[in-house]
């Protein structure tokens, strides 16, 4: 989901009211309690996020809980509990407003979350899903996008573009679906990286790590500016997914605009420590066939 233009501003505020909390996280990891809590909320709002023209109710219900899941996981959480608030016009449809909820309630089952509350609300138009998700952690993280460091690579874990490919499918030429299964499917279907988002955070070599949601080059920029640093891409590095490419061309795009800026791609970013990059590919691949690309160094 797209950065707000006012979260630096809403930092700010909660900063001078509350003191320091970790406001501007993907997550938040609540400190002086054992084990730590991790709490994280968000909605995704019909024609912004979803179009009822391509997605079916139960999958807008399982990216609802999906990609706020993304965001707890990656800052070291184990999400246990979900509240979801469905917001929709009075047009509604009983059976879609019942599969939207059934999609959370089945996606949550995959984690191992229960929903066990929330709320409904009437709108004068838009169709808005809501989740929280409240979770924990047995030791406060050490590792957010606030913790990358001058010196250290830049990798991104998962797939680039692959959701982006996807929606331009299913938006301009959907009768040509059918020939690209694996990018629609990142586009409908996201998953969150639960074990590869756990690994990292026990790795030794990763020093810093975000959800790379808004698109690489927006995620880019705020590691940048969080933590003061310049970063030296380089493109050449990130091999495109055959799909990615063949969509690009059946659109007359560059595909590396899909990359850069397509976003929704629910990877992870981390800044591995230059002088242990070798152990870290070796120790990842090792568990994991999840696409590890080398973005560049940070400085």
């Amino acid at each position: 989901m797209a950065t707000s233009k006012f979260l630096e501003s809403f930092c700010s505020i909660s900063h001078k009211i509350f003191g320091d909390v970790s406001f501007g996280c993907d997550a938040y990891v609540g400190k002086g309690m054992e084990p730590f809590i991790v709490l994280k909320t968000g909605t995704i709002v019909a024609e912004k996020h979803f179009s009822w023209s391509y997605f079916s109710s139960e999958q807008i219900g399982r990216k609802a809980l999906e990609v706020v899941l993304s965001d707890v996981v990656v800052m070291g959480g184990t999400a246990q509990y979900a509240l979801c608030t469905l917001a929709f016009p009075s047009t509604s449809k009983d059976k879609d407003v019942l599969a939207v909820f059934e999609g959370v309630c089945l996606a949550a089952k995959d984690h191992g979350i229960k929903v066990v509350g929330g709320d409904t609300v009437e709108t004068v138009r838009d169709f808005m899903v809501g989740i929280t998700l409240i979770g924990f952690s047995k030791e406060i993280v050490t590792k957010t996008i606030k913790t990358f460091r001058s010196g250290d690579k830049l990798y991104s874990i998962g797939s680039l573009g692959k959701s982006h490919a996807g929606l331009q499918v299913l938006q301009r030429a959907p009768e040509q679906k059918k020939h690209f299964p694996s990018c629609i499917s990142a586009h409908l279907e996201p998953k969150a990286m639960v074990a590869e988002a756990k690994w990292l955070q026990g790795c030794d070599f990763v020093m810093a790590m975000t959800d790379n949601s808004d698109g690489l080059r927006a995620e880019i920029a705020t590691i940048k500016r969080l933590n003061k640093l310049s970063i030296d891409l380089n493109l050449d590095h990130i091999s495109l997914e055959k799909e990615v490419e063949a969509i690009a061309s059946l659109l007359h795009e560059d595909p590396m605009r899909y990359v850069l800026e397509g976003g929704e791609d629910f990877g992870i970013l981390v800044g591995v420590n230059l002088e242990k990059i070798s152990e870290f590919e070796q120790g990842f691949r090792a568990f994991f066939e999840t696409p590890l690309i080398i973005l560049g160094e940070l400085v």
